[in-house]
């Protein structure tokens, strides 16, 4: 099994070939790009609410989608609850989902540094039985043209 970390641009194969793992929040973090035209907004709105109350992470089943609290990312001193979040997840798809293929999409103005590090303790906990790779996302990146500045525009003084 392999770990690997990817911009968000350059995932290999369509996402239907993973079990996707975010955050529940539908305002500004990834889970609206995975849902959108798939779960109606009221339901999402609903599971959102409910894995932020109770704390605990929830699948949208049918669809090959989890989302873990939201607090455990945006706030990092919860570092270990993100691992034991994490390693549940992996118990869970050996136990049912039974997914070969894992995206942690969990992508925050904070950054996602501190998610490689929880995904190895999670990967010791609960060492993966059915998963030949988990990607990890990170943020897109810019190709050439997009990272390249500006032309400079030049005056030019009209001659009287």
């Amino acid at each position: 099994m392999r770990i690997v970390r990817t911009p968000s641009n350059k995932v290999e194969g369509p996402i239907s070939d993973y079990h996707v793992l975010t955050y529940a929040d539908s305002g500004f973090g990834p889970l609206p790009h995975y849902t959108k035209r798939r779960v109606p907004r009221d339901q999402v709105e609903e599971l959102v609410s409910r894995i932020n109350q109770r704390d605990e992470a929830a699948t949208f089943f049918p669809l090959p989608l989890s989302a873990v609290p939201r607090k455990v990312i945006w706030d990092k001193t919860h570092l270990s609850e993100l691992r034991a979040h994490l390693a549940d997840f992996l118990r869970a798809n050996a136990r049912g989902f039974g997914a070969r293929r894992i995206l942690i999409d969990l992508q925050s103005p904070h950054g996602t540094a501190h998610v490689m590090d929880a995904v190895r303790g999670a990967v010791e906990d609960a060492p993966p039985i059915c998963v030949e790779e988990i990607v990890v996302v990170t943020p897109a990146e810019l190709d050439e043209a997009e990272a390249a500045p500006p032309p400079r525009r030049t005056r030019t003084r009209a001659s009287s």
